[in-house]
């Protein structure tokens, strides 16, 4: 049987989250057989890209790379996060 954290913080690494599996389109994503709601990453960004929907981040953890996107909505001031220092990432799904 697995456990299921739906409404906790998840630590994750972002090796563990490349490798997260999702069984069928409405399933739950499992990390380490856990079925996870909101996640919390510490990593490096490398580089952004910003359009005018969305900020695209390059992050690398040291276990692995992945690219995230920040949705942007027109009523609330662009985020500044800045390349190179750690940052805590949150990730819902």
């Amino acid at each position: 049987m697995q456990k299921i954290h739906s409404g906790n913080l998840t630590p994750a690494t972002l090796h563990q989250l490349a490798h997260a599996k999702q069984f069928h389109e409405d399933a739950s994503f499992l990390v380490d057989g856990v079925a996870i709601g909101l996640i919390g990453v510490v990593a490096s960004v490398i580089t952004t890209s910003e359009n005018t929907t969305n900020i695209t981040y390059q992050l690398d953890d040291g276990s692995d790379q992945l690219e995230a996107k920040l949705w942007l909505h027109t009523d609330l001031p662009k985020p500044r996060v800045p390349t190179g220092p750690y940052v805590l990432c949150y990730f819902a799904e």
